[in-house]
């Protein structure tokens, strides 16, 4: 008899798990619920835990508030309210090997968080899938969400606000959302980022089971993220093998540039060979100025030229950052607004020149990344041309005098290049570039894709945004663009 009602409790333990967690899921899988709030699995480097959703906060904007412990001082602002203790969670995290960032207080404003970088989704019963946080929560401004891992265990410790993760960096909170920076309390009432709800059309039913899953994605303590911050650059100016290549002209490096930055204009970088405009030195002329700049293969490169517009400044640093990986080299990112936003958050200036030590860079080239007309014409119909110019270029309305013919590449689609930045010149969310390429060129990431502009600068923004932060692997670059194939009657184009 006893057997028997063991087996039943069992089987009724069973019928309920099933009807409470996703059918898309293996029922071998151990979900957290009320009891057991956290689970930790340091093989996949994942840490799951329980959340209910705030009926209040489902259907009411806050400016911060996203995933608070329920006994925690803010856990009734919170969007979902989580059954795991905000400690708990930051020990979790140290446990499957994520290493926070640490680097926000009460007194460091206007800085994003820094931190591993923590891929976070959602699901519930019958949903049957994973969904990302812009999935389920609306953001106002549009900026998106990239969570880290801020660390804070002490602060939040003695705060006890339960925040697990703010929707702004936040200087308690264990992780935050990194596109928008730490801001005080009062500009937060005042002037916030901006305001957050969870999107009802979406979530389940106030009160009810959410699982939230952190996923170590990425050690910012190893590697560079393609776009990097004014914030980021000015707290690891003496990080080690970093090189900042300023790559405007000398008189702007002279007037003032940023404290240890090594100067190599980008006319440098970018020649007129073969009647072309925009194309890349000789190999041996590269190797040359990148040996001189002290860089080698092992360095960790911030690009910083200008942002005064987007075409072509904000596209001559993309471009810069295609030629590097052309080169070979692994480590190499952008700085986020360029130049202008570095002065305009008023971060440190130099007025030094820096010379180097010369180094030997040993390149390895990624001959790959770069086609030819010839390449184009013969694949044509069987890759994705993505046209990166305004939408007057591409429609035919508009051309510039180096181009003989008006229109595109036939069958190219077209990914404004001002659809890549936001008004103040910094990039959009990694959300919004992919949702951005998804509707260019689908969502099968082995695509093959060929970018290209009118003379390989405004390309190479296509390349960087589908390429380093949407994460299709297979695009090439007609860097010769239109100066090259308007000449070409037999190189098809049309309007």
């Amino acid at each position: 008899m006893k057997k028997w009602r063991s087996a039943r409790v069992v089987f009724l333990v069973s019928i309920l798990f099933l009807s409470v967690y996703p059918s898309a899921f293996s029922a071998e899988t151990i979900w957290p619920d009320r009891n057991n709030p956290i689970i930790v699995d340091s093989t996949d480097r994942k840490v799951m835990i329980y959340t209910e959703v705030s009926e209040k906060n489902l259907h009411e904007k806050n400016p911060h508030w996203g995933v608070v412990f329920k006994d925690g001082k803010y856990g009734d602002k919170a969007i979902l309210k989580a059954y795991a203790n905000h400690l708990a969670f930051h020990d979790a995290l140290v446990q499957i090997g994520a290493k926070p960032g640490n680097n926000l207080t009460k007194d460091v404003l206007d800085v994003p968080v820094e931190g591993d970088i923590l891929q976070v989704t959602a699901t519930w019963s019958g949903l049957g899938k994973e969904l990302s946080l812009g999935d389920i929560f609306y953001d106002e401004t549009g900026k998106g969400f990239e969570v880290k891992f801020g660390g804070n265990r002490k602060a939040s410790e003695e705060m006890n606000t339960g925040c697990i993760t703010c929707l702004e960096s936040c200087w308690i909170a264990i992780s935050s959302n990194a596109q928008y920076p730490n801001i005080s309390s009062t500009k937060r009432a005042v002037s916030p980022n901006s305001r957050f709800m969870g999107k009802a059309d979406i979530l389940p039913a106030g009160g009810s089971p959410v699982i939230l899953t952190y996923r170590l994605v990425k050690s910012v303590a190893q590697h560079l993220s393609p776009v990097v911050s004014t914030g980021w650059l000015e707290k690891n100016l003496k990080m080690p093998g970093l090189v900042i290549l300023d790559t405007r002209k000398t008189s702007d490096y002279e007037d003032g540039h940023i404290p240890g930055a090594v100067n190599i204009p980008f006319d440098s970088l970018s020649v007129k060979k073969n009647d072309l405009n925009d194309e890349l030195p000789d190999d041996s002329v590269l190797v040359s100025l990148l040996s001189e700049a002290g860089i080698n293969a092992e360095s960790k490169v911030v690009i910083v030229g200008k942002a005064d517009n987007i075409a072509p400044e904000l596209g001559r640093n993309t471009r810069i950052a295609w030629t590097l990986t052309y080169a070979g080299m692994k480590e190499v990112a952008v700085l986020d607004g360029a130049y202008n936003k570095w002065r305009d958050d008023k971060r440190p200036v130099s007025t030094e020149a820096v010379k180097p030590a010369k180094t030997e860079f040993k390149p390895e080239w990624n001959r790959d990344m770069r086609v030819n007309k010839n390449d184009v014409m013969a694949r044509k119909s069987s890759v994705t041309l993505v046209d990166v110019r305004p939408e007057g270029f591409f429609t035919g309305d508009k051309k510039i005098p180096l181009i003989e013919r008006f229109g595109h590449i036939s069958g190219a689609q077209c990914i404004l290049s001002e659809h890549i930045f936001m008004p103040d010149k910094t990039f959009k969310s990694s959300e919004e570039l992919k949702e951005l390429a998804e509707k260019a060129v689908g969502k099968d990431k082995d695509t093959e894709i060929i970018s290209y502009c009118n003379t390989g600068i405004m390309s190479s923004v296509g390349w960087f945004a589908l390429n380093r932060i949407a994460g299709y692997p297979h695009i090439r670059m007609y860097d010769a663009g239109l100066q090259e194939w308007g000449r070409d009657a037999a190189a098809p184009m049309e309007k």
